[in-house]
């Protein structure tokens, strides 16, 4: 049972118990992740209405595009993450020339990343300019394929679960990084060629952060990994 069908199990054992609050906290928590798979997020969608029936709770109104386009700018991260989840709910082919402003000028990649992201999700046939990691950009949404679709980021989540099966709560950040990374990298994908090897940036990264360095080197040891083939990663930049 991967991540998300655990998620989906919670989620549904909470609404059988009628434990309406808690499957509310757990469908908010997975809408505010930057990627859910399309057959996920339809489900959660419905089961959120469910839950604010059940608990007498209306809706959040969305946000106008004008407020999203303030708050990607503020210093509140929470307005930002706000404004970034309030673009799923406008029709962005309305506003083209102020999608391309936000791409051009909006100093925080991540966020030009997700911007990018929902163009592709909302499929927008229209090309964009922008600078990012250093270089020009010039790229139509609808010709970029959905990272989490990619060959790359398929073999690198398929290796990731190989390596920390043993070890879920591992397995769980570091395919959280994975999805991070290949969304980050936008417009730039992984092919193919190079799953394998993200997947071990990633591995290496996930231990770092857990503090766990030396696991990495007895780790390229045992594989007979050569680690200037680890790409480095878009998010670590």
């Amino acid at each position: 049972m991967n991540y998300y069908q655990e998620i989906e199990q919670k989620i549904k054992e909470n609404m059988d118990s009628q434990n309406y609050q808690d499957a509310l906290e757990l469908i908010e928590s997975e809408l505010s992740m930057p990627y859910i798979p399309q057959d996920l997020q339809e489900k959660l969608e419905e089961w959120h209405k469910e839950c604010l029936t059940q608990l007498d709770q209306n809706p959040a109104y969305a946000l106008s595009f004008e407020v999203i386009s303030q708050w990607l700018f503020d210093i509140d991260p929470i307005k930002v993450e706000s404004a970034l989840l309030g673009l799923k709910d406008i029709n962005l082919r309305n506003y083209i020339d102020d999608i391309q402003k936000l791409l051009e000028h909006h100093p925080d990649r991540l966020v030009q990343s997700f911007i990018l992201l929902e163009c592709i999700n909302q499929e927008i046939d229209t090309t964009f300019k922008f600078n990012k990691f250093g270089l020009d950009y010039e790229v139509n949404p609808i010709y970029i394929e959905h990272p989490i679709e990619t060959d790359g980021y398929q073999i690198a989540s398929q290796k990731l679960s190989e390596i920390t099966f043993k070890e879920p709560s591992l397995n769980e950040l570091v395919q959280q990084l994975l999805i991070g990374e290949v969304i980050e990298a936008l417009p730039n994908s992984y092919d193919e060629l190079e799953g394998e090897m993200l997947a071990y940036s990633i591995f290496k990264e996930g231990l770092r952060l857990l503090n766990r360095d030396s696991e990495w080197y007895n780790f390229t040891v045992e594989q007979n990994i050569k680690e200037e083939r680890c790409p480095t990663l878009f998010s670590t930049l």
